[in-house]
């Protein structure tokens, strides 16, 4: 499953969230952004800044899958940022969904254990049991329950009403936006098969489709791809062929149903291919 990008998502919309999971206390707010360290082309999943000076920065890496060199390429990225900002304290920590992806390697895994603060490993599923225990529908727990529960039928039919409560939970509209994005992504990359209208209908939102973050993303998404095929073109179909292009996005992410996929298509189709008459 693809998780790097929504657990940035996550925490990026609440970085306190982070910081109150790894029961790490900092005394100023945090934003968090991706970097990548330029000559090197090294990419930081998150990069925690304070709002204030001479606070600490955090490397922050979110590991779904087995990577024996994780460990070296956070400690990389440190020290290379240290050396940059030899005034600037800089501490990491690497997010493992599970221990059993967590290779262990010394002896930065040792230094991981030790009281200092500047570099800590966590395991995610054991970190969401807290919050889990004060309250079972805490909004990150509910938001990660895709990702989480491991059987499908119990996700098929507990997933509406988990969903029902992050809608009508009392927050943020934009970090509210933020986790109902992340469940339908989650439950997308969970039920491959079924297209996001499917996704959407089993959930029997609150929200019109159309208006939902995620719906508008993957058609933007559609929008650039279908403008970039179109420019590639350089003809004066290109702007249909633009639009074709974007429907094929939207169908093979399965945000399109075939039906409506061909129904769109043909008149698009039917147009340019006057066009191409008309050119000869």
């Amino acid at each position: 499953m693809k998780t790097d990008k929504e657990f940035y998502r996550l925490f990026s919309a609440n970085p306190d969230m982070l910081f109150e999971l790894t029961g790490m206390e900092v005394k100023s707010k945090y934003t968090m952004t991706s970097l990548t360290l330029k000559e090197t082309e090294l990419r930081v999943d998150g990069f925690l800044e304070s709002d204030q000076k001479n606070e600490p920065v955090y490397f922050v890496e979110f590991q779904a899958y087995q990577d024996d060199t994780i460990y070296h390429r956070v400690i990389k990225g440190m020290a290379i940022y240290g050396e940059r900002n030899p005034r600037q304290i800089v501490r990491g920590m690497i997010l493992f969904t599970k221990e059993s992806l967590d290779p262990k390697t010394e002896p930065w895994y040792y230094l991981s254990k030790s009281k200092s603060p500047d570099f800590k490993v966590y395991y995610f599923d054991r970190m969401l049991r807290t919050p889990e225990k004060k309250d079972k529908n805490h909004p990150l727990v509910l938001v990660c329950k895709p990702y989480m529960v491991e059987d499908q039928e119990v996700l098929k039919s507990e997933s509406k009403a988990w969903y029902r409560v992050l809608e009508s939970e009392d927050m943020d509209k934009k970090l509210k936006d933020v986790y109902c994005t992340v469940f339908i992504r989650w439950m997308q990359e969970r039920f491959k098969t079924l297209s996001y209208e499917e996704i959407f209908d089993m959930l029997e939102s609150l929200t019109p489709i159309e208006e939902t973050r995620s719906y508008k993303e993957l058609i933007e998404k559609g929008k650039k791809e279908g403008k970039k095929e179109g420019k590639k073109e350089g003809k004066k179909e290109g702007e249909i062929e633009g639009e074709i292009a974007m429907l094929k996005k939207l169908y093979d992410e399965k945000v399109l149903k075939r039906k409506e996929y061909e129904t769109r298509l043909k008149p698009l189709e039917k147009k340019l291919d006057g066009l191409k008459l008309g050119d000869e």
